[in-house]
């Protein structure tokens, strides 16, 4: 099937295409088959599953000769200065706040900042939530806490892996006591490893 990149999305590794009947398609970066990296506006070939997800997306190589590879590589680039920009403005709060809206990714990548500033702010949280219980006697808001940061902890854990090209599943290494602690400072100190992997572009680009 053809159809259009309607949007994607290098941190979270996903993308969405529309169809000329209007019906869109989602995709992952595992499923792109073709270089350079996809791009909004982009023209592409796909298998189009039942559940609305896209697989083996490919360049329409029959697109416009305007479009040509050349040109996305271009805007691909472009793309990632923009990106890059905007969060070199960023404070610990804002890469905390990408980092809990992005609990439910486990696909994308990662990079020091986003990881540390998550930790920072959660540690923070938990302190007062501490803090708290020990003033009314209840341990309620530790739980809370605990609860609320164990999905965003874990997504962010995988991504911070994927950025130093490693595989998510060594986040079992953080629950080990002690161990998961080292674990946890080591992937925190590893820079972003600067190509592209199966899980994305990298989360920095200089």
């Amino acid at each position: 099937m053809k159809g259009t990149i309607l949007d994607y999305s290098i941190q979270d590794n996903k993308g969405a295409i529309t169809t000329e009947n209007g019906e869109r398609y989602y995709f992952s970066g595992a499923e792109w088959k073709s270089e350079p990296s996809p791009q909004k506006g982009m023209a592409v070939d796909f298998e189009a599953g039942d559940d609305k997800v896209a697989s083996m997306v490919y360049i329409d190589v029959k697109q416009p000769k305007k479009s040509n590879a050349n040109s996305f590589i271009k805007k691909d680039i472009e793309h990632i200065e923009i990106d890059y920009n905007a969060e070199s403005h960023y404070t610990i709060a804002d890469w905390a706040k990408k980092a809990i809206k992005s609990y439910s990714n486990f696909d994308g990548r990662a990079r020091r900042k986003e990881y540390w500033s998550f930790i920072l702010v959660f540690s923070i949280i938990y302190v007062m939530a501490m803090i708290i219980d020990n003033i009314i006697k209840v341990d309620i808001f530790q739980f809370v806490a605990v609860l609320a940061g164990i999905i965003p902890s874990i997504a962010i854990t995988i991504r911070r892996l994927h950025d130093i090209n490693l595989s998510g599943w060594l986040t079992l290494i953080a629950i080990v006591p002690l161990v998961g602690t080292v674990f946890s400072i080591v992937i925190g100190s590893i820079d972003t490893n600067r190509e592209e992997n199966e899980w994305g572009m990298p989360a920095k680009i200089i």
